[in-house]
């Protein structure tokens, strides 16, 4: 269809997610307590205390659902639909430009035929989170997959991939 490709990257995911509706409690670390008094100068935090998880994060049992729910969300609310053969791949219409987005998990590919709406795109859904998205450019690499692309092909490979793992074994 004659689009480019470009990424995006969402640097803190599953912290822009709400936090679980379960209260969810952590233990605080040394290495915590020592941050809270000597870099932020509050008083000390009691030995055995617990405080209360206010995002989903990284290495919780429902992080990656609660931000597939909130990028999902903020999909619904630009107009994107998901496409019936695959719920990661979005599409729509803008300025009589279909627009194609590709989420997995913290990762994006917006392509069209026109990058400057793809841009627009990439910073509409960065608004929407309160750390804004790593604009990457025209991809040349996703998920570990290669891709180089023009207007008219794209070839993805995993050349760089098999010659990683090919010369870790020699």
């Amino acid at each position: 269809h004659g689009m480019i490709a470009l990424g995006a990257d969402a640097g803190n995911a599953f912290a822009e997610a709400p936090p679980p509706v379960q209260p969810f409690y952590m233990a605080i670390d040394e290495q915590f307590r020592t941050w809270w008094t000597e870099s932020l100068g509050n008083p000390p935090i009691p030995p055995n205390a617990v405080l209360p998880v206010k995002h989903a994060l990284q290495g919780h049992p429902k992080a990656p659902r609660l931000w597939e729910k909130h990028i999902v969300a903020i999909l619904d609310k630009l107009g994107f639909q998901s496409t019936t053969h695959e719920r990661c791949i979005y599409q729509k219409t803008v300025a009589g430009e279909k627009v194609l987005f590709l989420r997995q998990v913290d990762d994006f590919a917006v392509a069209c035929r026109d990058t400057a709406i793809s841009k627009e795109i990439i910073q509409l859904v960065g608004a929407q989170l309160q750390v804004p998205l790593n604009d990457l450019g025209t991809l040349t690499k996703f998920n570990g997959v290669d891709v180089s692309q023009t207007r008219d092909y794209t070839k993805i490979s995993c050349e760089s991939c098999l010659s990683k793992v090919l010369n870790h074994h020699q």
